[in-house]
């Protein structure tokens, strides 16, 4: 696998919700995407929201009838943000909040439509966020990833391109 983003996510008291994006469009790869709880997350928080099913090839095209438009400044090609009751109405299953514990980890294909809750609590949200690329799927994902509208993600240069096993020691 590759590491193709490595950041913290913080949502601190009063942030907004995200609106709902899947972190990549459909593409013939294999992107996971993980957010590890740097803390317990409780509703309150503001928790990752999943919608069950949204992965799919035809659940894409069926989303991409009902795209909001791409806001000033932001290309149109690759912007994929809905809001949460568009996607409410296509979703085969209902939408699922997220709550972590400490250390907890929440894997994802990055195609899944999803968001961050608005954080309604005193405290802020931490998350660890990692995803890996499958090096065997790579010729077939074109340019990686497709930032979702205010998010951003960061690799140093000199770690682009390195794996896993460039990290860790096994």
């Amino acid at each position: 696998c590759e590491l193709v983003t490595l950041g913290a996510i913080v949502s601190l008291p009063g942030s907004e919700s995200q609106d709902v994006h899947p972190d990549i469009g459909q593409a013939n790869c294999s992107l996971v995407t993980s957010f590890i709880a740097l803390q317990d997350i409780d509703a309150a928080m503001g928790p990752t929201t999943v919608y069950p099913g949204t992965h799919s090839k035809e659940f894409h095209a069926l989303a991409r009838g009902m795209q909001s438009s791409a806001p000033a400044g932001v290309p149109a090609e690759g912007f994929d943000s809905y809001s949460a009751r568009s996607i409410d109405e296509l979703a085969p299953q209902r939408a699922r909040e997220v709550l972590l514990r400490e250390g907890d980890m929440l894997v994802m294909d990055a195609r899944i439509y999803h968001f961050g809750a608005a954080n309604e609590s005193d405290r802020d949200r931490y998350l660890m966020q990692v995803s890996l690329l499958s090096s065997s799927q790579k010729l077939g994902c074109g340019k990686l990833p497709v930032r979702p509208l205010g998010f951003v993600y960061h690799i140093d240069e000199a770690a682009k391109g390195k794996t896993m096993a460039d990290f860790v020691r096994i």
